[in-house]
């Protein structure tokens, strides 16, 4: 059937929706309009659930699209792991883990961390180098532990290191931090000693010229006479003067002869020297546990190499077996025959000879010869 072209123009709007109905239904428009009227284009929050976000800020949580029906929801991080550095975020999670609820807490105390460092109150304590460089020159000290025990009979007097110290010989030091490590710095060294004059055999003291009267005085000038001329004319310290015989021979009576005029403060520099050569002899062994303490060390860490008391203690034995060595061998040489022994009596005779001048007036004019 033909319509007639009134009526065709009536149904023409209709043929035209039907024909675009199917690419209508294929789209959907959506306007946003904001408050002055002009069209923005709306975004989702999507990429706020992940760490590339710039602002998320939830280094403990991840998102779970699966939660919660689909919709998508945060879960904690186990408790103590290491958070998540978002995009964006500008905190410090050093010495810091998760707590297990989705929250950030300070790590346990001692956590290594950094180069060289321990977490402390959450913050990473860097234990940087502050070995001493150079190295200090360590010292010897002396310590007088009791009078001589006077076992040599013919001895006027001893300086005596004990033979082996109870705790054993020791040095002071201390432990540093060097590229990580601890490194000891030894300090000083105490040698204990016994000192003192043998005074049983003599008749008479004499410490200054105060002792000398006139009715003793021309003895007195003699017998220092004598025992300058003994001391300075001997050709070793092996026989440095006749008032200091030779033990008694076998089967002779052990008593000595006495002596008739001790001259103490003479006798008291001669120990004095031996005092200060304790120092001398003991350096070249105190050299030698410098060079093979100086290499050792311990390596740093957190858990229980972190103080320098802890490094000492590590260090304790090693050193101690270095020294105890060294420390006998000191001792083998300073009891060799005659060690030290020219220099000591060439100062007595200083001495003696100070003395003997100071004497003199009171010697002529009680006509000495």
């Amino acid at each position: 059937m033909r319509l007639p072209p009134n009526r065709l123009f009536f149904f023409l709007p209709l043929l035209l929706f039907a024909g675009s109905a199917p690419a209508l239904a294929a789209q959907t428009w959506t306007t946003v309009w904001t408050p002055n009227s002009t069209p923005a284009v709306r975004t989702t929050n999507a990429d706020s659930n992940t760490h590339e976000s710039k602002t998320n800020y939830r280094p403990c949580e991840v998102w779970d699209v699966y939660k919660n029906s689909g919709k998508g929801g945060w879960d904690p991080l186990p408790a103590n792991t290491e958070p998540i550095q978002c995009a964006g975020d500008t905190n410090d999670y050093t010495c810091k883990v998760c707590d297990g609820i989705g929250g950030v807490t300070n790590a346990t105390d001692y956590t290594p961390c950094g180069t060289c460092g321990c977490c402390e109150g959450g913050n990473c304590v860097e234990y940087t180098n502050n070995c001493p460089n150079p190295r200090p020159i360590p010292t010897t000290k002396l310590n007088k532990v009791g009078p001589c025990p006077c076992t040599d009979p013919t001895a006027g007097g001893c300086v005596i290191p004990e033979i082996m110290p109870i705790p054993p010989p020791m040095p002071e030091y201390s432990a540093w931090i060097h590229n990580c490590k601890w490194v000891p710095v030894l300090e000083s060294f105490m040698i204990d000693y016994k000192e003192g004059l043998c005074l049983d055999r003599c008749q008479t003291q004499i410490a200054s010229a105060s002792d000398v009267t006139s009715s003793n005085v021309c003895a007195v000038k003699q017998a220092l006479q004598d025992r300058i001329n003994a001391i300075m004319g001997s050709s070793s310290a092996e026989n440095p003067a006749p008032e200091d015989p030779p033990p008694p021979e076998e089967g002779a009576p052990d008593e000595l002869p006495p002596i008739k005029f001790c001259f103490t403060t003479c006798m008291q520099a001669h120990e004095d020297t031996h005092v200060e050569q304790l120092k001398e002899v003991w350096q070249e062994f105190w050299d030698s546990i410098y060079f093979s303490v100086y290499p050792m060390s311990v390596p740093f860490n957190c858990d229980d190499m972190r103080t320098d008391a802890q490094a000492i203690a590590a260090l304790n034995d090693k050193i101690q077996d270095v020294t105890v060595k060294e420390y006998m061998d000191f001792i083998k040489e300073w009891h060799k025959p005659g060690k030290g022994e020219a220099f000591a009596y060439f100062v007595e005779a200083q001495r003696l000879q100070e003395l003997l001048d100071q004497i003199q007036p009171l010697a002529a004019d009680n006509g000495c010869p």
